[in-house]
């Protein structure tokens, strides 16, 4: 918050600002510039109500809160990824790294769609851990939702799927002792519910 910035920067955090206004006013999603970001605009139109229920009627510092917000969620998401491969001082530095880091500072304090969808994909990633470890069904149909709504958030870092599936499909085949034809299905309904849940937002 002390670092949050005064204005909106550039003119895309204006637009976000202008578009989440219109959504709230309307109940009508309006999209940001191609490819629209909705998940981003309903998230800013819902914080722009919470923040007026306390007297803030600046969009541009609401919309800048927002990102203050998951930015500093990413950073709790990333120290639960980060415990599943180091131990907890490892985990708490690697945090305190990207804390710290001038990039996600200047991504956590200005408001559009980068923190955001940072915050969803880590936690999505986490959820396919936490499948790989036991193969529970609901982790994989919750981990692909939440990298859904990481793409709905912005759709160019959906390209992460890329690398999300080559791990799934490989930590499978060698590791869990499925068939596979059920490693097929698996695979199949993790990018069924992925792809249903960006669909549902564009």
């Amino acid at each position: 918050l002390a670092l949050i910035s005064k204005g909106p920067y550039y003119i895309d955090a204006l637009e976000l600002a202008v578009k989440a206004e219109k959504t709230l006013q309307t109940f009508t999603l309006h999209y940001m510039h191609a490819p629209g970001h909705p998940l981003v605009v309903i998230i800013a139109s819902v914080v722009i109500f919470l923040t007026r229920l306390f007297g803030i009627n600046d969009l541009v510092f609401s919309v800048n809160f927002m990102s203050v917000i998951f930015g500093s969620l990413s950073i709790s998401t990333f120290y639960l990824l980060a415990r599943k491969f180091l131990a907890e001082r490892g985990s708490l530095i690697a945090s305190l790294i990207l804390c710290f880091l001038p990039l996600h500072i200047y991504i956590s304090t200005v408001g559009f769609n980068h923190s955001v969808s940072i915050f969803f994909h880590l936690l999505g990633i986490y959820c396919l851990l936490l499948y790989l470890e036991k193969y529970e069904l609901q982790k994989l149909i919750l981990s692909s939702f939440l990298l859904g709504l990481g793409a709905a958030s912005r759709l160019v870092d959906g390209l992460i799927m890329v690398a999300v599936i080559f791990l799934f499909i490989t930590w499978s085949l060698k590791y869990s002792g499925l068939s596979g034809k059920s490693i097929f299905k698996r695979t199949f309904s993790f990018l069924s519910i992925y792809s249903a849940t960006i669909i549902i937002f564009y």
